[in-house]
């Protein structure tokens, strides 16, 4: 009984500072303990996990909102469009086998953390100006305390960016994570919104998306609530303390961490779905 009380609330930490640093909502972790150690149903699993993720954003939301890092307006865009991908992936997701899930998420991430390592020459490519365009509605700014200057932008290729919200929630009902993995990348090198403002609002946006797809395994019986009640209070002790390490974290370490963890994620989702054949 020890062991599996130390055991949540230590996944709770995880998924708070997953949820704070890498802007996502830790649901990969949570997924594969619950399926692999804990043993539930691969559907309840999920389930659990977006109720899950709902913490870990209002968590990591709040600091972040008050640093003035998160776009509110571009999040209340954007996550209009995931709520709708996340009820339709959370309605498919109860029909399909997990191992097929699974896997093709992890292939998805592989090919994201590609784009990630690449990203100085995809930005070539792409050629996102960086200049700011006045009494545009999703202009965002912040402070980067790195450097000591303020940072502007104004975000580009919006319709393209809801197609990826769109896609991101589909993924997050599909598999119970938070979407982020294809939004972050999107946001930074098709729109040009710098990646310390990316992964917040990429953080506020997931809360929008997993409440739909919770709902959704909620209405089917597919949610655990002592297992969310059990996790959720390390999930802001997590978020908290991660968020004031990032704000004085340099914007390119944050870049590589989150490549380098996509593979990482991505090879541990692929072997989750392996076994479950």
């Amino acid at each position: 009984m020890f062991e599996t009380i130390a055991l949540l609330l230590l996944t709770g930490l995880c998924v708070g500072f997953m949820g704070a640093f890498f802007g996502i909502g830790g649901g990969v972790i949570v997924v594969a303990i619950l399926a692999m150690i804990f043993r539930l149903p691969v559907h309840t699993a999920v389930g659990t996990s977006l109720a899950i993720v709902v913490a870990n954003s209002i968590a990591a939301s709040g600091k972040y909102l008050s640093g003035g890092y998160a776009n509110i307006n571009l999040t209340v865009v954007l996550g209009f469009f995931s709520a709708l991908g996340a009820v339709a992936g959370s309605n498919i997701s109860l029909s399909l086998p997990a191992g097929v899930i699974f896997i093709s998420l992890g292939a998805a991430q592989l090919i994201t953390a590609g784009f990630m390592a690449k990203g100085d020459k995809l930005k070539e490519i792409f050629k996102t100006d960086a200049s700011v365009q006045e009494g545009n509605i999703l202009n965002g700014a912040y402070f980067e305390r790195s450097t000591g200057q303020n940072v502007c932008y104004t975000p580009k290729r919006v319709p393209l960016l809801m197609g990826m919200a769109v896609l991101a929630g589909f993924l997050s009902g599909l598999v119970g994570v938070g979407g982020a993995i294809f939004v972050i990348p999107a946001m930074n090198l098709l729109s040009g919104i710098p990646i310390k403002a990316a992964i917040p609002t990429s953080g506020f946006m997931m809360g929008f998306t997993a409440v739909s797809g919770a709902m959704v395994f909620h209405m089917n019986s597919s949610v655990d609530p002592l297992v969310v009640a059990s996790i959720v209070p390390t999930t802001f002790v997590g978020s908290i303390i991660t968020v004031r390490f990032f704000q004085r974290a340099k914007s390119t370490k944050i870049y590589n961490a989150f490549t380098v963890f996509l593979v990482l994620l991505a090879i541990l989702i692929i072997c989750r779905g392996i076994a479950s054949f």
